[in-house]
């Protein structure tokens, strides 16, 4: 008799989580599923929150790393979220999966996160994700092609930044005002702007604005 697995997919597209499921209900053997099905943070959360609190063990997850937000909860994306049910449900399974090759995003995603597996969607198909997953559920970490290059390439650049720098043009990029980073950063306001500084004195060679900041990295193709 099969070994059943619970298995979270958080994707937007509807017609992506239901290729998942037939991938995985078809092509993976010795394991029955039963998919629990979210699009955007909130529904996402709260299908983690409530399995936790029902003790339903979530075995493995998928999250797609673009997702509308859930800013009642400081959870902006995929990986916010992620790093929730990591956080909850501490020895499953955690796959990212993306389109983004931006070196800032994805280096934050896999410093946060950590996850067993970092996929960009443009290196999978149904029998490489097939194969994929089944490395995963034997205790193997994979990292898809391009995702690895670009994390290569962002190690490789001049720049001295840590995870959290990283952290901080992230929230930046995505809109979150220099006065609200404690909320999303261990550190005080204070750690943050002397942060920023440094950040942009490596960018610009000056201190500009958040923008001047933003279009520069985006021009090097780091988010």
């Amino acid at each position: 008799m099969n070994h059943t697995l619970n298995c979270l997919i958080v994707d937007d597209h509807p017609m992506l989580i239901d290729g998942y499921i037939s991938v995985i209900s078809n092509f993976v053997d010795n394991y029955d599923f039963n998919f629990i099905k979210a699009m955007d943070c909130e529904s996402g959360y709260k299908a983690i929150k409530q399995n936790h609190n029902l003790n339903n063990k979530i075995d493995i997850a998928i999250f797609d790393i673009s997702l509308p937000a859930y800013k009642e909860k400081n959870i902006l994306c995929g990986g916010d979220l992620a790093l929730y049910f990591k956080k909850r449900f501490i020895n499953s399974k955690t796959i990212m999966i993306t389109h983004h090759t931006e070196g800032v995003i994805l280096k934050t995603i896999a410093n946060k996160v950590q996850p067993n597996g970092f996929l960009n969607k443009g290196d999978i198909d149904y029998k490489t994700f097939k194969k994929i997953f089944n490395i995963i559920l034997n205790n193997e970490n994979y990292v898809s092609e391009t995702i690895s290059n670009s994390l290569s390439n962002l190690n490789r650049n001049i720049f001295d930044f840590d995870a959290i720098d990283y952290e901080i043009i992230s929230l930046i990029d995505k809109g979150i005002k220099t006065k609200d980073l404690p909320h999303y950063l261990p550190i005080s306001l204070s750690a943050i702007e002397k942060r920023k500084a440094k950040i942009k004195f490596q960018v610009l060679n000056y201190s500009g604005n958040d923008d001047e900041l933003i279009a520069k990295i985006k021009g090097l193709n780091l988010v």
